[in-house]
């Protein structure tokens, strides 16, 4: 499905999903980043450019949230696909993640399925047609 080097940050303030975000990454055959703030999210993008294949985003983090990470992200590096995930969202934070290119959305709680399906769309939209 992905090629094998696919590198995935992610960056979510709460453990127990970023637990299972890289657990469900790692049975892909997928190595994942880990942060827990977007301030970080930022760092790790700047120090591993040209590395990183997709980020994955918790919109509501504090010191930084995840829509400003990512439009800091984008300056280190501009074409990076990016996923957002949240559990609650303010309009106008969801405005603002709607109006960027190269995102997509996935509510809390996902499943496994949404969750690759997602990714699947992210990284390899050309597999996966109208059908993801």
């Amino acid at each position: 499905m992905f090629a094998p080097d696919t590198s995935i940050l992610i960056a979510d303030d709460d453990p127990i999903i970023a637990g299972f975000l890289t657990r469900i990454l790692a049975l892909m055959g997928r190595t994942a980043v880990v942060v827990s703030d977007g301030a970080q999210a930022i760092e790790v993008a700047r120090t591993l450019q040209g590395t990183l294949d997709c980020a994955i985003l918790d919109v509501m983090m504090p010191q930084v949230n995840g829509v400003d990470a990512a439009a800091a992200i984008r300056q280190i590096i501009p074409a990076l696909p990016i996923l957002f995930i949240s559990g609650f969202v303010s309009t106008e934070l969801l405005q603002r993640s709607r109006a960027m290119l190269g995102v997509t959305f996935l509510q809390k709680p996902f499943t496994l399925p949404e969750l690759r399906s997602r990714l699947t769309q992210i990284l390899e939209p050309k597999a996966c047609g109208t059908f993801c």
